[in-house]
């Protein structure tokens, strides 16, 4: 919107040159993986109750300052939980969730804007139940009159929040065993070569090239705040990790801005793809814990 599984504390650790010699270093560290989905509360934070203070001092250290830190949250919450989510949204969340035909799409839209929210909190020393998050003109989430930058995906059971103090950042999450043309989407949307490139590979290959590139373009037409109406055909770098300029067909990118690409497997048959416009980024992958949850 490729598969290996996580241990328990995973860490990958990639040096980049960008061709004028400095060498770039990207980390992604990902903590209690088999926690995520994981039943009761046993080794899940501090006991049931409100928390009082939301300056981020619960928060993990990979919430410094110095990285981008992507949260990973479960979009399927049992009840205690789903209420207090649902205590923080506003008015207009409440409504939106209202209109969801059936109750796992709106239990699970209550469980992502409540979390984002208890994230935000965390990132701006607001409580979450005050914060306003606006939408830009092609609906990309901000905070209005915060430095603070983020960006959302999810599938059907979790959700990624990319965070960021200063840099437009864009993220995306594809379960890649979903049914998908993969070869009439990529001739429509991708540039020739990476068609061509498809095209001619091995078949079980070709599903996780068709997400690792897929991953990249969203995530970086949300960066630019776009959506679908952005460039998705100007080709990507293939490399997981890479320094990427566009070319002269993104009118979006007007000001030769370089933007960083990484690519990663944020639990088994998911791939995700996080692009920024930080210079020498950092990246940190967290499972979402707040107070009472």
């Amino acid at each position: 919107m490729l598969s290996n599984g996580l241990d328990n504390s995973l860490v990958f650790r990639h040096g980049l040159c960008c061709g004028s010699g400095c060498r770039r270093t990207y980390l992604l560290s990902c903590n209690n993986h088999n926690r995520l989905f994981g039943a009761g509360r046993r080794g899940r934070g501090p006991p049931p109750g409100p928390p009082t203070r939301y300056d981020g001092s619960w928060l993990p250290s990979a919430g410094s300052l110095t990285l981008i830190t992507v949260w990973r949250a479960p979009l399927d919450l049992p009840a205690d939980l789903l209420s207090r989510c649902a205590a923080l949204l506003s008015a207009e969340e409440n409504a939106r969730a209202a209109r969801y035909r059936t109750s796992e799409l709106r239990d699970r839209y209550v469980a992502g804007r409540g979390q984002l929210r208890l994230m935000l909190a965390a990132a701006t020393g607001q409580p979450p139940e005050r914060l306003v998050i606006a939408a830009g003109e092609r609906q990309k989430p901000y905070l209005p009159g915060s430095d603070v930058q983020f960006n959302l995906a999810h599938t059907d059971r979790v959700m990624l929040c990319a965070i960021d103090r200063i840099h437009p950042l864009g993220v995306d999450l594809e379960d890649t065993r979903r049914e998908v043309e993969i070869l009439p989407i990529a001739e429509q949307y991708f540039a020739p070569a990476e068609f061509a490139l498809l095209r001619d590979a091995p078949p079980d290959e070709q599903r996780r090239l068709f997400f690792h590139l897929w991953t990249r373009k969203e995530a970086y037409l949300k960066a630019l705040g776009v959506g679908l109406f952005g460039p998705l055909t100007i080709p990507f770098p293939l490399e997981d990790q890479a320094v990427f300029r566009p070319n002269d067909g993104d009118e979006f990118n007007s000001d030769d801005t370089h933007w960083s690409i990484v690519s990663f497997t944020p639990l088994p048959d998911h791939l995700a793809a996080l692009v920024t416009r930080a210079p020498d980024p950092r990246f940190t992958l967290q499972e979402f814990t707040a107070p009472g949850f």
